[in-house]
């Protein structure tokens, strides 16, 4: 009986097995990916997306990179409106600077332009819809302009850049290699003959279902994360920390890609764009070059940043305004608007003050476009729009949402020193003064000994970590062009005066992923300064032989108790000590352990030690945000020029300022 049944089961697997290579092969020959990326729950279930689902941490995101270009927009918030004749649609087409990396959703250049509330002037309320997407490329975005066009828009905003201008990176993006019908019907419709795709899907192997089976799990991913993402709002994962945009570079970075110099107008993919104000002639495209950090750092004389030498990037400026003019284009060119310090971790990268200046200029020309009932009916005409040559670098406005008092903290030019020890109480740490206030007669005698001993009394030293490099703390006094002290802080001259050169020296116990721990080991010593078995601390004593060491570390390994980061903190302060150096411990502003227990920990060791204490997190607390960035670790950036309300109102200015009155008070008692 057993036996008999099994030409029965084999005859069952030969079918299955049968069907199934049936359904692979129809799968490969049909490709209903385009299809199956339509049939979304987004605009149905819950609310469209404000931005392209891209993503590199889904889990904390919600959100994730598909290559499906029609599930992209299936899931995007225009799809709800596409029948919407009551506004103005407007498309915002670029880079990640555009997609709005770092910025939450209300923070990008779409959501600032809808801020405006502009209206169109037959009285439609102006739409701007978010369609950057993250890679560097126009023909990416004419890919997505020729898929937008069943929206029907009526204006398009094209953000470009001279990295997205590259003839080399046009098809060099993942979302185009994977959807390459689409950019092949793109290239033939356009006549756009210089650029050829290698199609890696051209056999019926590589478009089966086994090797779509990622792609095919990534639409039901989206569909699940839609979910999560309408309940918290949250779309992109923002880091606890991430490095901001290079701003040094060596004399050798010249280098733009592979290009020669000179630029030759083939290197710049200018048949692209045309390809879309063509594609959309009956319409206005504004074509915007978008803000770039223009670097004030090491060598900057050589490179706006680190995307651009100036050589490149100033001949792609003179090749995007002669095709301006020969192309009839309507562009504007706002390259130098944002300040260096409104850039975050890369060079196109904006705040959102940065990228809110950005949508308040760009609308200055949308209103020239679209709004002014002289104009509006007429057919777009080419004309080039520029910033005012006085001003090629801008400062930005308080954000009018801030409240005046709190936009511009105070913090007194006069200094208090007591003759006594102040009380000093951990537990009530939140309290104690940002300027240290007092130096014990016990410390004055170790200074002077340690002066006796060798220790150079116009020399200090800084250790700490990616906060205290000369090129965001105290490094700007040493060059009189960088801080504007104002008559308030004039007195402070003295004190720059006194120490000058140990403002900008690079020390061998700074350093950014530098902690308590490995400032203390040998392994983490600069072979090229350091002798073999010295720490980067004891190296830097030796090296610099410093009277007085200002000691800031913040960074700390998540979930390790604060007893063991004060053991070994107290071992810094102890050796410091042993130098004849004066310590002043400097607090943080974030809470990144959740308890702020490294700066009780820190206000607990400065009073049992009776040493200066320069409660950096109490200077903090009036400046919006408290002087911290979105990650809420790093500081707000600002300039240091202390006569300036603006800059006073970020945290790297405020931090540069109490410090230098930190130094100044320290040295005023010192020197009795």
């Amino acid at each position: 009986m057993q036996n008999s049944n099994w030409p029965r089961l084999i005859r069952i697997a030969v079918r299955v097995v049968f069907f199934l290579i049936i359904f692979n092969v129809l799968f490969a020959l049909i490709q209903p990916q385009a299809f199956l990326g339509k049939i979304s729950a987004y605009n149905v279930l819950f609310p469209g997306r404000e931005r392209f689902p891209f993503g590199e941490y889904p889990q904390e995101a919600y959100n994730l990179t598909i290559n499906n270009v029609d599930a992209m927009f299936a899931s995007h918030e225009i799809n709800a409106n596409k029948n919407n004749e009551s506004e103005y649609r407007v498309l915002v087409v670029g880079d990640s600077s555009v997609w709005g990396t770092l910025l939450r959703p209300e923070e990008t250049l779409s959501a600032e332009l809808n801020a405006l509330e502009l209206k169109s002037c037959d009285g439609r309320q102006i739409h701007f819809y978010n369609m950057g997407y993250p890679t560097l490329s126009w023909m990416k975005d004419l890919v997505i302009l020729k898929e937008a066009q069943r929206y029907q828009p009526d204006m398009i905003l094209w953000m470009v850049t001279l990295e997205s201008a590259a003839s080399s990176n046009q098809l060099a993006s993942p979302i185009l290699m994977n959807n390459s019908q689409k950019v092949d019907e793109v290239l033939s419709q356009m006549q756009l003959n210089a650029y050829h795709l290698e199609n890696e899907n051209s056999n019926l192997l590589e478009n089966d279902m086994l090797t779509k089976r990622r792609d095919l799990a990534d639409l039901v991913r989206l569909q699940m994360y839609g979910v999560m993402w309408s309940a918290s709002g949250i779309d992109q994962y923002y880091p606890d920390r991430f490095e901001l945009a290079r701003r040094d570079f060596s004399a050798d970075e010249t280098d733009f890609l592979d290009y020669d110099n000179p630029l030759h107008v083939d290197d710049l993919a200018l048949d692209v764009l045309e390809a879309g104000r063509k594609l959309y002639a009956d319409i206005p495209i504004l074509i915007v070059n978008e803000p770039i950090m223009i670097s004030s750092g090491e060598n900057s004389e050589l490179r706006y940043n680190h995307y651009y030498p100036r050589w490149a990037y100033d001949q792609y400026r003179e090749m995007m305004t002669t095709a301006a003019e020969l192309y009839d284009w309507q562009y504007f060119d706002l390259w130098n608007l944002v300040n260096e310090y409104e850039f975050t971790n890369t060079a196109i990268h904006t705040t959102p003050n940065g990228t809110q200046l950005t949508a308040e200029k760009i609308s200055e020309v949308i209103n020239d476009i679209a709004t002014n009932p002289d104009t509006c009916q007429v057919k777009p005409q080419g004309q080039i729009y520029q910033l005012p040559t006085e001003t090629p670098l801008p400062t930005l406005t308080a954000t009018p949402t801030i409240d005046a008092a709190i936009a511009t903290p105070t913090i007194t030019p006069t200094l208090t020193v007591l003759s006594k020890p102040p009380v000093c109480n951990a537990e009530e740490w939140e309290e104690i003064p940002a300027i240290p206030q007092y130096v014990s007669p016990e410390l004055i005698q170790l200074y002077k000994d340690g002066i006796e001993n060798g220790n150079n009394p116009n020399g200090f030293s800084v250790i700490g970590d990616c906060q205290n490099v000369p090129t965001v703390f105290l490094g700007i006094y040493d060059n009189p062009s960088d801080y504007r002290l104002g008559d308030d802080y004039a007195y402070l001259q003295d004190v720059i005066d006194y120490y000058q050169g140990s403002f900008a020296r690079r020390g061998a116990a700074v350093s950014g992923g530098f902690n308590v721990a490995s400032i203390l080991s040998p392994l983490r010593a600069d072979p090229a300064m350091c002798e073999s078995g010295e720490s980067p601390l004891t190296c830097e004593l030796r090296l610099q032989k410093p009277s007085v060491v200002f000691i800031s570390m913040e960074t700390w390994w998540a979930k390790r108790p604060a007893d063991i980061y004060e053991g070994y903190m107290r071992e810094i302060i102890d050796t410091v000590l042993e130098s004849g150096a004066v310590p002043i411990l400097i607090t943080k502003a974030d809470n990144l352990e959740g308890d702020h227990g490294i700066n009780q920990t820190i206000v607990k060791l400065g009073c049992e030690y009776q040493i200066p204490i320069f409660n950096f997190w109490s200077a903090a607390q009036p400046l919006p945000d408290h002087g911290l960035w979105t990650d809420e670790f790093h500081l707000t950036v600002g300039q240091a020029f202390f006569d300036d309300k603006y800059q006073m109102r970020t945290g790297r200015t405020m931090r540069n300022l109490t410090a230098l009155q930190s130094l100044y008070a320290v040295w005023s008692i010192l020197q009795q």
